[in-house]
């Protein structure tokens, strides 16, 4: 997961944010480090303290020991609505993009906020960060406001796009809104 996480970062963001933001991520936040910070929020969900959090993992058909994307999602930090869930993180490999794994990602944990009560989601991404606006824009996605985030010093301005109801994005890639738990 730690790997997973740095290289798509670092590979999605080039380009996107300031070069010496850039460069301090590379050189200070390594898989390792990453690892780390994936290892304490696993321990935190299995000793309950995160009952409202998700992640899912999408494993390769041809080795499934790579993961090659990842979804994490809980209660919304951000946007115009207190009760929506929040997708934290989605991140798919390069290579691995463009063939349906971020939209089956993001469906699978918007399914289990969606069982947890959280009907209205938002997720964060750099406002410089076109593929990504896209993408939420071609799942019918509304861009519902903006925040500042702080990274090794830098300031960027992340985009917040969210949907009222998550029903809209199962229609988007031909799914449907759980009605009930366990369905």
């Amino acid at each position: 997961m730690g790997r997973l996480m740095v290289e798509t970062w670092l590979a999605a963001h080039k380009g996107q944010i300031p070069e010496a933001q850039w460069r301090e991520r590379q050189e200070n936040w390594t898989p390792e480090v990453s690892a780390q910070g994936w290892a304490e929020t696993l321990r935190d969900m299995a000793a309950g303290k995160s009952p409202d959090v998700c992640i899912y993992l999408a494993m390769a058909t041809a080795d499934p020991q790579e993961i090659i994307g990842l979804v994490m999602g809980g209660t919304a930090h951000v946007g115009p609505w207190p009760e929506a869930g929040e997708i934290y993180v989605l991140y798919v490999r390069m290579d691995q993009q463009g063939q349906g794994v971020g939209k089956r990602l993001l469906a699978t944990a918007v399914r289990h906020l969606a069982q947890l009560g959280m009907t209205k989601v938002v997720i964060r991404c750099l406002d410089t960060n076109a593929r990504a606006c896209a993408f939420y824009d071609s799942l019918g996605g509304q861009e519902v406001g903006e925040v500042e985030k702080e990274d090794y010093g830098f300031l960027n301005l992340e985009s917040i796009y969210g949907w009222e109801d998550s029903a809209a994005i199962y229609n988007r890639i031909g799914g449907r809104r759980p009605s009930s738990i366990g369905e």
